[in-house]
Order: C-alpha cells, then structure tokens, then sequence
C-alpha cells in the first residue's frame, strides 16, 4: 500500500534596527522571501536553516541562485523561537518564527539583500528587503547600533489526498481493492536542522475527520516506531517503507496515522499524516503487511 504526501514551504523576514540601549530606530516591512532550489534539494540532506546572511546586492531573487549577491555580514546567534502552527482555519500550516541577531558593529552599511542557509555561501532562501509598502529599499544599520531580524516559515501540507491500491498477497494476487483518503495532523513546531523523516505510525480501527489535531477514533490495534530516514528517491521527496512481522497480530485496520519529524517538525505525537479505508484490512498473524510513505516538499508561493 502506497501513500503520497507533498508539502509546501515559504518564509517571511522583517528587519528591526536598534540603538545600543534598546532604543528602535527604524525597521523594514514585513515581506516574502524566494525559496532557492539548492535550498529544497537540501532540506533532504541535513542542516539548511542555521545561519543569517546580509548583503548589498541587488538582483531579483531568483530559484537558481545558491548565495547572495554581495554577502556584507553573517551571524548564526538566534536569540529565540517560538511555535506559530495554525490549526483552527484553512489553509493549516506548520509555522516557526525565530530571530537572528547581528550585535553592534557585526552588520554596519547599507543593507539591500537577506537570507537565510547553513553556510555563507549557501542560501536556503533570499530575498530584497522591502518597505512597508513592499517595495525594495535600503536599510542602513551605523556602527552604534544592532539589527535583528525575524524569520517565520511556514510549511504548508497538502490538504488532501486520496487514492486507491489493490492489497495483493506475496504472489501478486490481489486480495481487496481499497480507496483512502488522508489529512494533515500539526503539533507544536521547533526549529529542527535535521532533514526529514518518519518516527512512528499507529493503527486504528475508526475514522477520520480533517481537523488537523484529531487523533483517528477506534482503537489502537498496532504501533510501529522506527525513526527511519526516508529513502531520498529525488532531490524533494522521500520514501519509507514500514512493515509489520509475521507475529504481529493486528486485526482490523481502518485507519492509521504517521508522524515525521525533522524541519520544523518534532515530537512523537506532532505533525504527519493521517488515512482512512473505506473498508478495513484484516491480516493474521501469519501475515505481513507493508506500507510506503512518500513524502516531498516544494516552495510555496503567496502569503
């Protein structure tokens, strides 16, 4: 049995310039950023998010950059994060809002470009700084004064899948044909480095319902808990296959739910994907059931 999963990702900046005291001295509008391709194709490999770059360039953003124009300073000193998930109105999202920090006399000139990556010349996103009437303009940081600027990203899962298998046996034969359904399920983000991948899956014997916090109904007739990173089957997706042995009475399966953990995502019971059979599976326990996961991601494009 077979499910596919697909994620949409974009962030914001927002720029704040601060005398020593404390003092804010001017600050830039909130605006989009552009989600480079080596950005993607990294968030399957490991860390793509530690580090702030400024610079000076001022090219449009485009997917195929790797870097900033003209880098002019880095930091990777975040002074906090906070969860920012929504999960009472549609579109849901999975969302983090950190801010990096650049102290008196780390980011003096005239700043026209921001990023975020893993290396100073390794950008997951970028973007021209904008005013407040989304226009880009230059932001000015004097050798007495800090910047700080705050990043929120969003992860946007798909809504909706559904799809149809046939459940064959080891020889090919086709058992039962079945449709399903999924929803997304979102827990509490954190600013994860690590790239993604499947921690656990639960088996039930009820429904599902599309609110992004529900738990499957019924009962729990199986468990699995691997942590396994996904098989990179292409630069943006992954797939995991889980199986369950042969002393694994499971009974009537009718749902399930899958959990993934890695960018933005952590936690046993937080974010991942939920389905429903329209009609149940029952296996013994002188059978093995197989399920594969694959899960990809691409840039989001608007607000």
């Amino acid at each position: 049995m077979q499910y596919k999963v697909h994620t949409a990702i974009g962030a914001t900046f927002k720029l704040e310039v601060f005398k020593a005291d404390g003092t804010k001295a001017r600050e830039s509008g909130k605006f989009n950023n552009l989600v480079l391709d080596a950005g993607l194709i990294r968030m399957g490999k490991g860390d793509a998010i530690s580090m702030c770059m400024v610079g000076t360039g001022n090219s449009e953003p485009n997917v195929g950059q790797t870097k900033l124009d003209s880098l002019l300073a880095s930091t990777t000193h975040m002074s906090g994060s906070t969860a920012a998930d929504n999960t009472t109105t549609k579109p849901y999202y999975m969302g983090i809002i950190g801010t990096f920090r650049f102290n008196t006399g780390e980011a003096i000139g005239n700043l026209t470009e921001v990023g975020i990556g893993w290396t100073k010349d390794n950008c997951w996103n970028r973007a021209l700084i904008k005013d407040t009437l989304g226009n880009p303009t230059t932001l000015t940081i004097l050798a007495d004064e800090y910047l700080d600027i705050t990043v929120e990203i969003r992860m946007y899962p798909v809504a909706k899948s559904e799809g149809a298998f046939n459940f064959r046996n080891k020889l090919g034969d086709i058992i039962s044909s079945h449709t399903f359904v999924g929803y997304p399920t979102i827990g509490a983000s954190v600013w994860s480095l690590s790239p993604p991948h499947i921690n656990y899956m639960f088996l039930y014997t009820g429904s599902i319902t599309d609110s992004p916090t529900a738990d499957p109904s019924g009962s729990t007739v199986g468990s699995w808990s691997g942590g396994d990173a996904l098989l990179m089957t292409g630069d943006t997706k992954g797939t995991i296959r889980v199986k369950y042995g042969l002393n694994d009475h499971l009974g009537e399966v009718k749902s399930m739910k899958m959990g993934l953990s890695g960018f933005l995502m952590g936690g046993r019971a937080s974010h991942g994907f939920k389905f429903e059979l329209d009609n149940p599976i029952s296996t013994t326990n002188s059978q093995e059931i197989q399920y594969t996961f694959e899960f990809s991601w691409g840039r989001h494009v608007g607000d």
